[in-house]
């Protein structure tokens, strides 16, 4: 397997599905998300561009899922930048687990070939440096490309009666952010919490496709509590219960009898216990309407957060090394950093340079200074040919020069480090 940095960068029994993702060549696109674009993922389905992000090495990343409802071939992909624009430096195609880098040398349009079609649950596209994308296509085992669509958008507001703490990291709103390995989590035992949605205008709906646990991985699905039996009220009347699988794999559930709602109420009325977290989590929602699904627009609630996070690091003298890969002076320590809003991922190379471990996680800033920052940083460390772990340390970040920043765990639970200093590539 090739890397490269830009890698751091439901009373009611179980329901049958109601919806097909791939029918005529046409492929509905449940999740997509990105990192460091300046418009939603979602935007460039419908004919539009995705800009930039900011930052002079800035690393982005594409990510389109269709599991849960049937898998697709998919044998080759095609991307073009925008007009006067190119492609320079690595691109990372990534499907199945497997990475392959190709580098473009100022190409306006890039096109993958897979060895042979596989099965398509998880597909993504990172870029080591800035781009401005106008076109992505995926190809059948025909050749043929695929028509793809991405969920409507409903506007209204979300509100949930319970909330695991910090509420930037845990909100109901993260129903919708398109992230598998973000979600909505309780404070406590799930049991009787509930999760309000009020539309701006009626709406028709028919099911809910649902990402049950927390899926950032399969120990964290484990790990936290799982809804096994939601009720469900629409305008002030019982819509009927449901019973939630447990499982990893996104599922859509029929509702007893579609209804017409401006207001649902969705509570939790049992759970499938953690086997170390009370926490009850869902990592994503779609509503389902007859063979379609929507979703409720969290734009507002996602600038927010972003712009809070953003003031804590701009106030610790970190803004300036955000969205870019930061290497390590001294080679044989062989450390790479990735810092982004809310998001920090070390990697580290062996003697041969190959990358042995990658820690990506969330990180929970609780205290901010002049020139450093502590967090807990909550995620999972990826070992090459060893087992992936969920790993949780203190750590404090600080600017040590006008181009760095050190790196101190203060528990050293699981990272093997005590202090590394990282630079900016000048």
């Amino acid at each position: 397997m090739t890397t490269s940095s830009a890698t751091l960068a439901a009373a009611m029994a179980p329901i049958a599905l109601v919806c097909n993702v791939a029918t005529a060549g046409h492929l509905s696109m449940p999740i997509i998300y990105g990192d460091n674009w300046s418009e939603s993922p979602y935007s460039l389905l419908s004919g539009n561009q995705l800009s930039r992000g900011m930052g002079k090495n800035v690393a982005q990343r594409l990510h389109f899922s269709a599991e849960g409802i049937e898998d697709v071939p998919v044998t080759r992909v095609a991307l073009e930048a925008c007009s006067g624009t190119v492609f320079v430096g690595a691109i990372t195609f990534s499907q199945g687990g497997h990475e392959t880098v190709q580098t473009a040398h100022s190409e306006r349009r890039v096109e993958y070939m897979f060895a042979e079609a596989s099965s398509f649950k998880h597909f993504t596209v990172y870029f080591d440096a800035s781009v401005c994308l106008s076109k992505i296509a995926l190809f059948d085992q025909d050749g043929a490309p695929y028509d793809l669509a991405a969920p409507r958008v409903a506007q209204g507001t979300i509100h949930a009666s319970s909330t695991l703490a910090p509420a930037d990291s845990y909100d109901a709103w993260h129903l919708f952010d398109s992230r598998e390995d973000a979600a909505w989590a309780t404070s406590g035992s799930g049991i009787g919490a509930s999760v309000t949605f009020d539309f701006d205008q009626p709406q028709n709906l028919s099911g809910l496709m649902i990402w049950n646990c927390y899926q950032r991985s399969k120990k964290h699905c484990e790990a936290n509590a799982r809804p096994k039996k939601i009720s469900l009220t629409a305008d002030g009347a019982s819509a009927g219960t449901i019973t939630l699988e447990d499982s990893d794999v996104a599922k859509i559930y029929s509702l007893p009898q579609p209804v017409h709602v401006k207001q649902l109420v969705l509570s939790i009325e049992e759970v499938y216990p953690g086997s170390y977290y009370k926490d009850t989590v869902i990592s994503e929602l779609r509503f389902v309407d007859g063979d379609n699904l929507f979703m409720m627009g969290v734009e507002n609630d996602q600038n927010h957060a972003n712009a809070r996070r953003l003031h804590q690091l701009w106030s610790a003298g970190l803004g300036g090394f955000l969205n870019e890969v930061l290497g390590t002076f001294d080679d044989s320590l062989r450390w790479e950093l990735f810092l982004s809003g809310d998001r920090l991922q070390l990697g580290h190379r062996d003697a041969h340079m190959t990358r042995d471990l990658t820690f990506v996680a969330d990180m929970e800033i609780s205290k901010v200074k002049e020139h450093s920052l502590v967090a807990r940083a909550y995620g999972v460390l990826y070992v090459h040919d060893g087992e992936n772990r969920i790993v949780e340390e203190t750590l404090t970040i600080r600017r040590v020069a006008p181009n760095g920043i050190e790196v101190r765990n203060e528990t050293r639970r699981s990272l093997p480090f005590r202090s590394v200093r990282f630079w900016q590539h000048m």
